[in-house]
């Protein structure tokens, strides 16, 4: 009969609950996993071990993988093979359960609310729509998860944010809110810093929880546009002639906003937009009213630079600040986009 200290066999669930303490410790050792033993105390208390050489050239020595019932057979099989394997390719699995605890932890300290606020920093500046993409996180999504640990929030809670809007019969900014979290998620994977590895939008379909994105028919009526025509007057250069003009040509923001002197011939009173500012990739000619004209000339003009519309005297074109968001809701009331 083997000594009490060197019983071996396979180990089962049965087998383990049926195990006494005796006087002194004793291990069994499992015939499954080489290294794997289950300790058992005089007290009864029984633990996984695993008897390996944790670094080249050390006395082979236990350690500890848990305690039994509160880690099952399975799992201490699953854990030894783990461990075996770190151990020969070097790694002392002590160590790399450290680093992981750490990581795991970081993980933690970082909220959606951080993401979001370096995804607003470095990412949204310059962008046409970043102040717009920035006004939504703050006011949708912070709100909601900012405290809670990014890696945390599941597809089930963007599409519980998402049906919300939609069910406001918001169809359209359901669209953009769901973009807008994607691409926050994406662009977090891709700075390896965050300690996310998968995006809770990944699976999310918009069409599915939403339905078709809408085709924006809404234009102002006559009383909309005297109202914004009215509000415009109040407002100093850039933000009142660029509105101005954006009613009186039809012609987008950004193509008005980002205009350059060289583009007007006003002496034929004609707007020439290149092919790379069109939406189209095609040249646009503008036929400019009398009242267009009126804007234009009324406009400054600058030595340093080209730009009709310009913070910086025409060097760079004008950027989206908080003072065109207040022209913005001066020329739409309803929020209606330009």
């Amino acid at each position: 009969m083997a000594k009490p200290s060197t019983l071996k066999r396979n180990l089962t669930d049965r087998y383990l609950k049926s195990l006494k303490g005796g006087s002194k410790p004793y291990d069994v050792r499992d015939t499954e996993i080489r290294g794997l033993r289950i300790r058992v105390m005089p007290s009864g208390d029984r633990t996984f071990v695993l008897l390996a050489r944790y670094q080249h050239g050390a006395d082979p020595t236990r350690r500890a993988l848990g305690t039994y019932p509160l880690i099952g057979l399975a799992e201490a099989r699953d854990k030894a093979r783990r461990w075996r394997e770190l151990i020969g390719r070097g790694i002392d699995p002590a160590q790399e359960e450290e680093r992981e605890r750490a990581a795991e932890l970081r993980k933690q300290r970082v909220t959606f609310a951080a993401i979001a606020e370096d995804f607003i920093a470095e990412k949204l500046p310059g962008e046409s729509k970043g102040r717009e993409v920035e006004r939504d996180l703050r006011r949708v999504f912070i709100p909601i998860w900012g405290k809670r640990p990014a890696v945390d929030i599941t597809p089930l809670d963007v599409r519980t944010v998402i049906k919300a809007v939609k069910a406001e019969g918001k169809n359209y900014q359901a669209h953009n809110l769901l973009g807008y979290v994607r691409r926050l998620y994406n662009w977090a994977i891709a700075q390896h810093c965050y300690g996310i590895e998968s995006s809770p939008c990944d699976r999310l379909e918009p069409e599915s929880i939403i339905g078709d994105r809408p085709a924006r028919t809404r234009i102002l009526n006559d009383a909309e546009l005297r109202a914004a025509w009215q509000a415009t007057d109040k407002l100093a250069y850039p933000y009142g002639p660029l509105l101005k003009l954006l009613m009186l040509t039809g012609a987008r923001r950004s193509e008005v906003s980002e205009a350059v002197w060289s583009e007007f011939d006003l002496t034929k009173k004609l707007w020439s937009i290149p092919a790379e500012r069109m939406k189209a990739d095609a040249a646009h000619i503008v036929p400019l009213s009398d009242d267009a004209m009126t804007v234009l000339k009324s406009l400054p003009r600058f030595n340093r630079g080209d730009f009709v519309f310009s913070t910086t005297h025409g060097v760079r074109r004008l950027k989206r600040t908080s003072e065109e968001y207040a022209a913005m809701s001066a020329y739409d009331p309803k929020r209606t986009r330009l």
